[in-house]
């Protein structure tokens, strides 16, 4: 039995098979074998590539659909819709039982924030930044709500990135190490009237708001490099 793949004049390929001696079981079951494969790839190249990972490299990518939520996920209602949230990612029921990864809803209130986040300050207010989302604290500083992206924020991301190394001694919790760098932040602006933000300070000015930071940080627990 020997098989072809005949392309007619129109429409998809055709498999023709022409009976003749059997020479080998194992042959004919290769051919066969191989006639299911070329006939199922179309199908297979249909289906598209799997879900990509974030460029930080632990964030599912928005449009991501996931089985099962990950562990210690919380339900975040913003309005009238319902999200799912953890370390860093909203989610979304979707089809089949599963769930997709979405945008960071504006408004949605979290208590802690993902792994890796950045703190920064923009005309004398906090922000932080994760996962391509930006945060404020609440009012009374027990949640981060999701913000729009604030004027300046990719040169302050920039420079909030270059700074000190903090090493939590005493095993703070993330939560508590953002309300920390936020408030030596605050103490060390006022000592030294230098806020890192600023793009006319001089190099002294600096320097001294490093180390009044560094300071703060290191009389609560932390060690700073």
């Amino acid at each position: 039995m020997k098989a072809w793949l005949v392309r007619p004049k129109e429409g998809p390929l055709v498999a023709t098979v022409i009976s003749r001696p059997v020479r080998s079981v194992r042959t004919t079951t290769a051919v066969a074998v191989a006639i299911l494969l070329l006939l199922a790839a179309p199908a297979v190249l249909a289906a598209g590539p799997p879900g990509t990972q974030g460029p930080h490299g632990r964030y599912p990518a928005v449009g991501e659909q996931v089985k099962a939520l990950p562990p210690g996920h919380r339900q975040v209602n913003v309005g009238p819709q319902s999200y799912r949230y953890a370390n860093g990612s909203f989610y979304r029921p979707g089809p089949g039982g599963a769930y997709v990864v979405v945008q960071a809803p504006i408004g949605a209130q979290v208590n802690v924030l993902a792994p890796g986040s950045i703190s920064f300050g923009i005309a004398g207010g906090r922000y932080f930044y994760a996962n391509f989302t930006y945060y404020i604290q609440n009012e009374d500083r027990t949640a981060y709500v999701v913000v729009e992206k604030p004027e300046g924020a990719e040169a302050a991301v920039a420079a909030a990135t270059a700074e000190v190394f903090v090493y939590p001694g005493k095993g703070q919790s993330a939560e508590q190490q953002d309300r920390d760098r936020y408030e030596c932040y605050r103490w060390a602006v006022a000592q030294t009237g230098y806020d890192p933000v600023a793009v006319s300070a001089d190099a002294d000015s600096a320097r001294n708001y490093q180390r009044a930071n560094a300071a703060c940080l290191e009389g609560r627990g932390y060690t700073v490099r």
